[in-house]
């Protein structure tokens, strides 16, 4: 891995190789003094592993997975940005509608594995079943579907207005209007919605480029789908993102 962020070659060896075999100090042929001098510089000049180098290799890998998948992370962020306002919008005014949702879904939430956690003190347990629940049962599914490009637009448009109106507390007033629980509403929000924007242009991503790819024979097909290695590399980056947003989302919700 490293070697291929780095660019990390055995091109000295070669080098010193044909440096042996043209010195005019040693005569023509396989000689094992000459083999060994080979053997000896191939071994020191193998890749090593460097973790100045790892990382930017990584930032500079994830840069051109999130700028390759600008459209989809736009049009997630979107999807994600109008649902939340509305949701917040209509809460917050008291719509019935809103208001009686939030209600049901805060109240059904209330014998969950994560909450009775949560109010046993386990804020560790709490944050973690969080944390593999929000990506394998939330991101990852997301994902998926989109392989069908659109399918992801719904799931987020409805998680969208969940996170928007749960803005209001069990009094019906706003988390928005005082600043303790404003701050931990919006950067618990901010943290889950960066998340699963991510996840969902990863899938979005790599269903643009199985269509685009469909009649591409030279493409091994899954499941009736033929799928890049470029955007399945870049969902992967953007994945390698989101997963410790996820993780530090969870965290502060519970920890905060």
């Amino acid at each position: 891995l490293w070697a291929r962020l780095c660019g990390a070659t055995t091109l000295g060896a070669v080098r010193d190789e044909e440096h042996v075999g043209h010195d005019p100090a040693h005569p023509a042929g396989p000689q094992a003094h000459d083999l060994e001098a080979v053997g000896r510089s191939a071994v020191e000049t193998k890749p090593q592993f460097d973790f100045d180098c790892i990382v930017a290799g990584l930032q500079r890998r994830t840069w051109l997975a999130l700028w390759r998948t600008r459209g989809p992370l736009l049009a997630s962020a979107l999807t994600y940005l109008a649902s939340v306002g509305a949701g917040i919008i209509l809460a917050s005014a008291g719509v019935p509608f809103a208001v009686g949702q939030r209600d049901a879904i805060v109240g059904g939430a209330g014998t969950s594995a994560i909450t009775q956690a949560e109010n046993n003190g386990d804020h560790l347990r709490a944050a973690l079943l969080d944390f593999g629940s929000n990506l394998l049962l939330g991101a990852v599914p997301t994902s998926v579907t989109g392989l069908t490009i659109i399918g992801p637009f719904p799931i987020a448009a409805y998680r969208g207005w969940v996170g928007g109106i749960v803005s209001i507390d069990g009094r019906h007033h706003s988390r928005l209007a005082e600043a303790g629980p404003a701050v931990y509403y919006v950067v618990t929000l901010v943290l889950q919605l960066v998340g699963y924007i991510l996840t969902m242009a990863a899938g979005v991503r790599v269903g643009l480029a199985a269509w685009r790819a469909r009649n591409d024979e030279s493409l091994r097909s899954w499941a009736g789908f033929r799928l890049p290695p470029a955007a399945l590399s870049d969902a992967g980056y953007l994945y390698l993102l989101a997963v410790p947003i996820f993780l530090a989302g969870s965290l502060w919700e519970f920890f905060a």
